[in-house]
C-alpha cells in the first residue's frame, strides 16, 4: 500500500503520540507511506525512528511550526545537538528519496552560526535530497542573520538538478538591514514565488537567466516598467502574479495639494509581456494609463484585478478627467474584454475608483460613456467609488445597465465623491433606482453606500429603499435586494 497520507496535527498535546506512532509501524505488511504532514509533534529521536519504520521511501514531508535550534524542534526542549532528532534528523532520514518538501512557520534560524555548518545545518541537508523537486520554506519574524541564511539556502538550491519549485516568505523585521539575494545559479528552476524582500533590480539578471521559468508570482512587490521589459523576454512564463504595476516618470501627488495643481501625468510608454503569458494578476489596482500601456499578448489571457484606480494628477483644475487621462480610461476597458476573471465563489466587486473626479466635457453622456466601454467587459459585480456621480449619470448607468447582461451586484458611492446632481432628491433617486432594479436582467444585489454622508442624501436613500422594496415585486418576479449601508 503506498501514497497514504498521514496528517499528525497538534498530537504535542496527545498522551499517546508515541502508541499511535507504534501501531503504524506495526502495520504488518508495512504502510509505506509516501507523504507526511506534522504540526508541532515533539521529533524525539524515537519520533524520527518510528516515522522513519513507518516511511522508508518519504517523498513529500510537510512541516509546520518548528523551531531548529532545539533537539525536538520545539521550544522547552534541550538545544539541538547532532543526534537523529529535530527537523534535521528528520530530513536527514528523507533525503535519499525526497522531492517535496514545505517548511512552514520555521524559526531558530537566526544568530545561530551553528545552523549553517555540518554536520546538521539546513543547507547541508539539502544538498542530500538529490531528487528534490520542491521546496516551500516561509519562516517566522526575520532580521538580517536570518536572511543571510535563506540566501545561503537559496544558493544551495542552485547544486539540486532536479529542482523546479521554490516558493519563500517571510516578514522582515524592521532591523534587517538587507534584502534577500536571488543567486544567477537557479536556472532549473519553472516556479519560482516569493513574498519576501528582495531588490528588484538586482534580482533582474538572477530572473533573466531562468529560461523555462513558467511561473512567477511576487505578491508583496510592485514591479516598474522597466522589470516587466526585462521578463518580456522569458519565453516560456505563462503566470505572473505582482502587487501591482508602477508608472514610469509620473510624479507622486502630495496629500496637500490644491485640486488642478498637480502637473499632467506624462505619457505612458507601452510596455511588453511574455508572449505565451496566460495569467496576469495584479493585487492593487493599476491606473487608466498604466493598464492601458500593457502589450497583451495576442492569446488568451486571464487578467485579475480588484479595478482600476484613477489618480489625482488625472484630475484637472475644473474637478474632470484631463483628456488624456479620459482616453487611458477607455483604453483599459478595452484591455478587459474577454479577459477580466472574477473569483465567483466570494463578494469582490470590480473597484472603479473615479477619484472624486467628474466626466470630461468631450463625453456628453457623461459618465454613460464609460458605462458603454465597459460593456464588452462583462463583469459580475461592479462597485463605483469616489465618483461625481449626479443622477443624470445613474441615468446613463440604467440604459447601459440593460447591456451589462451579466452584472448580478452594483455598489454606489455617491457620498465620496460629494452631494451632486439630485442625490438627496427621495422622488430622482426612487425613479431613477426603480428602472435600473427592473431593467437589468441579471441584478440582485444594489448597495447605496452612505455612512458619514449629509443628513439628506440618508433620509432619501432609506425612504427610496423603503419604497422600492414595496414596488419591485409586482415588477419582477425575481427583484433584485437594495439595501443602504
Amino acid at each position: 500500500m503506498t501514497g497514504l497520507r498521514l496528517c499528525l496535527r497538534l498530537l504535542c498535546l496527545a498522551p499517546h503520540r508515541l502508541r499511535i506512532l507504534a501501531e503504524i509501524q506495526a502495520v504488518s505488511p508495512p504502510l509505506g507511506l509516501e507523504e507526511i504532514t506534522l504540526c508541532a509533534l515533539p521529533l524525539t529521536a524515537a519520533v524520527v525512528r518510528s516515522i522513519a519504520a513507518a516511511a522508508p521511501r518519504l517523498s513529500i514531508l510537510d512541516l509546520h511550526s518548528y523551531h531548529m535550534s532545539y533537539c525536538t524542534g520545539l521550544p522547552g526542549s534541550l538545544p539541538y545537538s547532532p543526534t537523529l532528532s529535530g527537523v534535521q534528523g528528520l530530513l536527514r532520514h528523507a533525503a535519499p528519496h525526497l522531492q517535496q518538501l514545505t517548511l512552514c512557520d520555521i524559526s531558530g534560524m537566526s544568530g545561530a552560526s551553528e545552523l549553517q555548518a555540518e554536520p546538521h545545518g539546513l543547507a547541508p541537508l539539502l544538498l542530500r535530497c538529490s531528487r528534490l523537486e520542491s521546496l516551500d520554506l516561509y519562516i517566522t519574524r526575520t532580521n538580517a542573520a536570518t536572511v543571510s541564511f535563506c540566501s545561503g539556502v537559496l544558493s544551495t538550491l542552485a547544486q539540486l538538478p532536479a529542482m523546479r519549485s521554490l516558493e519563500m516568505g517571510g516578514s522582515l523585521a524592521p532591523d534587517a538591514g538587507r534584502t534577500l539575494d536571488v543567486p544567477p545559479g537557479l536556472t532549473q528552476l519553472t516556479r519560482l514565488v516569493i513574498e519576501a524582500a528582495i531588490d528588484l533590480d538586482a534580482a533582474m539578471p538572477a530572473l533573466a537567466r531562468m529560461r523555462g521559468l513558467a511561473e512567477l508570482r511576487f505578491p508583496s512587490h510592485q514591479l516598474q516598467p522597466s522589470h516587466m521589459r526585462q521578463l518580456a523576454a522569458l519565453t516560456a512564463l505563462t503566470r505572473l502574479e505582482v502587487q501591482g504595476i508602477g508608472a514610469a516618470d509620473v510624479p507622486s501627488p502630495e496629500g496637500t495639494a490644491e485640486l488642478g495643481s498637480l502637473p499632467a501625468p506624462a505619457p505612458q510608454m507601452l510596455v511588453p509581456l511574455p508572449a505565451l503569458l496566460q495569467e496576469l494578476h495584479l493585487w492593487d489596482a493599476p491606473s487608466p494609463s498604466v493598464l492601458a500601456a500593457l502589450q497583451l499578448p495576442s492569446g488568451p489571457l486571464r487578467l485579475q484585478l480588484p479595478g482600476i484606480w484613477v489618480p489625482a494628477a488625472d484630475k484637472g483644475a475644473d474637478g474632470c478627467l484631463r483628456e488624456s487621462a479620459a482616453e487611458a480610461l477607455l483604453a483599459a476597458c478595452r484591455q478587459l474584454a474577454g479577459r477580466l476573471w472574477e473569483d465567483t465563489d466570494e463578494w469582490s466587486p470590480f473597484q472603479l475608483d473615479l477619484g472624486g473626479a467628474a466626466p470630461p466635457l468631450s463625453w456628453p453622456d457623461g459618465w454613460g460613456t464609460l458605462f458603454a466601454a465597459l460593456r464588452p467587459a462583462a463583469m459580475r459585480h461592479l462597485a463605483i467609488q469616489a465618483a461625481s456621480l449626479t443622477l443624470y449619470d445613474v441615468d446613463a448607468l440604467v440604459r447601459h445597465l440593460p447591456l451589462l447582461e451579466r452584472l448580478s451586484g452594483l455598489e454606489l458611492h455617491p457620498e465620496k465623491g460629494g452631494l451632486v446632481g439630485g442625490w438627496d432628491s427621495q422622488l430622482a433617486l426612487r425613479a431613477a433606482l426603480l428602472v435600473l432594479c427592473a431593467e437589468a436582467p441579471s441584478l440582485a444585489d444594489v448597495t447605496i453606500f452612505v455612512d458619514g454622508a449629509e443628513e439628506p442624501l440618508l433620509e432619501a436613500a432609506l425612504q427610496a429603499v423603503d419604497w422600492l422594496s414595496q414596488e419591485l415585486p409586482t415588477l419582477r418576479d425575481d427583484p433584485p435586494s437594495v439595501r443602504v449601508e
